[in-house]
């Protein structure tokens, strides 16, 4: 009514009034309680994808070249830090079997020099600390034959030494027993002309 006075008043329950708002926040809630499990699912599963499964891997050929297999290929293809790992870890695992193969034929030529063959050839290209390995083996070899050598040399001479002495008493036998025999009869013929 136009030009009235009176005021309208409608009476609604505090409870309906603050039951859509509530009933959002509550709906908010559980959209955001949802919203930060998927995302913790999420990024679970990318790290399992990205981080735990090259981890097991590594693990796993680390382990299998702790336990000696040398010939172990490492299963990760990444350009992350992983694949890089996984890389270096391959090129460590050559390096090691290089290793191997120097120890073997280092092994093999002390088991040589022991048994008194003194001609070792390495075969192998050796680096790093080995290449001194090397070289001190050689340097070894070299000195064991000229002492060898000289060994060698000197048992010669002793032989030679004794071959003489014994033609020298020879000689001397031979001369004492042709005086001997020269001189009975000469003392024979000199005692009758007396």
């Amino acid at each position: 009514l136009p030009d009235c006075n009176w005021v309208a008043v409608s009476y609604v329950p505090k409870a309906e009034v603050m039951s859509g708002p509530r009933m959002l926040a509550m709906t908010l809630v559980i959209i955001g309680l949802f919203t930060v499990l998927a995302l913790i699912c999420l990024v679970y599963l990318l790290l399992f994808r990205l981080v735990i499964i090259p981890v097991g891997r590594l693990d796993n050929s680390v382990q299998r070249i702790a336990d000696g297999n040398l010939n172990v290929s490492v299963d990760v293809n990444s350009n992350d830090e992983f694949g890089r790992l996984a890389e270096n870890l391959g090129r460590m695992t050559g390096r090691l079997h290089s290793y191997s193969g120097y120890i073997d034929e280092i092994v093999t030529a002390l088991n040589e020099i022991g048994g008194g063959n003194l001609a070792f050839r390495p075969q192998k290209n050796y680096e790093g600390e080995f290449a001194r390995v090397k070289d001190a083996l050689v340097n070894i070899t070299r000195s064991l034959s000229a002492a060898k050598e000289q060994e060698d040399a000197a048992k010669r001479l002793e032989s030679e030494k004794n071959a003489a002495d014994s033609a020298n008493r020879a000689k001397s036998r031979f001369l004492a027993q042709m005086s001997h025999e020269i001189r009975t009869p000469i003392n024979a013929v000199l005692g009758m002309n007396e």
